[in-house]
């Protein structure tokens, strides 16, 4: 079995390679590298991640190592999912690429980057917090009885019951304004209804499975959006 610190490792190179194939899909995909929305949503997006890392290195370290990898007793649905939210993520730089460079022109101008920066930040702090307060936070749901698994009510979850994913809807909201690309939201629409999906089958899971799950829903009401949803 792997170490704590060999899973960190795994993860970490995981996010570089992400971050690598990304680059190489958007600018693929537009034809061109002079492409500077392009390359500020890049440098955005590593300068995220590297403050992610440190920041949890320090303070929850547990939950780099668990989402290296998916567990071998994942939940059936959460091979669907995963499907869909590797789609959503392939399309984004993909469709941006094609809109705002190739076939089209950046879109949004000066509002839609100061907008598309703002979503981003905002989605990155809320995924950081997140991060930050659940060690059982893993890559898919799946059995943490052997880690102890507690209900967290804590953090951002007093809010919303699910907020790493409100997060990752906020960025697939943000990145399409950032790059200037139109097409690219068909993308976050995939992302959020596969999160969406994702969620009401995941509270099924947690309500039969977690100690205190079932209370919890009735105290904090909302799963992604307060007051909405």
């Amino acid at each position: 079995m792997a170490t704590r610190e060999q899973k960190m490792r795994k993860r970490l190179v995981t996010v570089v390679v992400t971050l690598v194939v990304s680059g190489l899909l958007l600018f693929t995909a537009a034809g061109s590298l002079a492409y500077a929305r392009g390359w500020a949503y890049l440098g955005l997006t590593a300068g995220l991640y590297v403050v992610n890392y440190l920041v949890l290195i320090r303070v929850n370290p547990d939950v780099i190592a668990e989402r290296a990898e998916m567990g071998a007793d994942t939940k059936p649905y959460e091979r669907v999912v995963g499907v869909f939210v590797l789609l959503a993520m392939v399309l984004l730089p993909v469709l941006a690429g094609l809109s705002a460079v190739r076939f089209g022109s950046p879109a949004f101008g000066l509002a839609g980057i100061v907008a598309g920066v703002v979503l981003t930040v905002a989605a990155d702090a809320l995924i950081l917090w997140t991060m930050a307060e659940n060690r059982h936070l893993a890559l898919a749901a799946h059995d943490q009885e052997d880690r102890a698994q507690k209900l967290v009510t804590t953090g951002p979850y007093r809010f919303v019951r699910h907020p790493m994913y409100a997060g990752a809807v906020l960025q697939y909201l943000g990145a399409p304004l950032l790059l200037g690309a139109t097409w690219a939201f068909a993308a976050t629409l995939i992302m959020a209804v596969t999160l969406i999906v994702r969620t009401l089958f995941e509270e099924r899971a947690l309500r039969a499975d977690l100690d205190g799950y079932a209370a919890y829903m009735k105290k904090t009401r909302y799963r992604l959006v307060p007051g909405l949803w």
